[in-house]
């Protein structure tokens, strides 16, 4: 399969120094320097290969959420914690 590809730079004032990027399309508009473009070719996975990985990435995201879910319950139940604490007085 081949795929086009576009090699940019893009300029960091506050580092002053330069990272690039390899994209499906042109960033020019979004102030990256378009370096080169070229088409490469890789091998096309089989639909079960690609199931699986697919799969796989799913699995590592849901994880990633579910420990930002948890924090946030944390975050939730500190504060509720600290409001039964106060002492009511009326």
């Amino acid at each position: 399969m081949k795929l086009k590809v576009f090699a940019h730079a893009q300029y960091n004032e506050y580092e002053k120094s330069f990272s690039y990027h390899a994209f499906n399309c042109d960033m020019r508009d979004y102030g990256y320097t378009l370096l080169e473009t070229q088409e490469i070719e890789i091998r096309q996975p089989k639909f079960e290969e690609l199931t699986n990985k697919t799969v796989a990435a799913l699995r590592e995201k849901q994880k990633t959420v579910m420990a930002a879910a948890q924090k946030e319950l944390e975050r939730v139940q500190t504060t509720i914690d600290s409001l039964l604490c106060i002492e009511y007085k009326g």
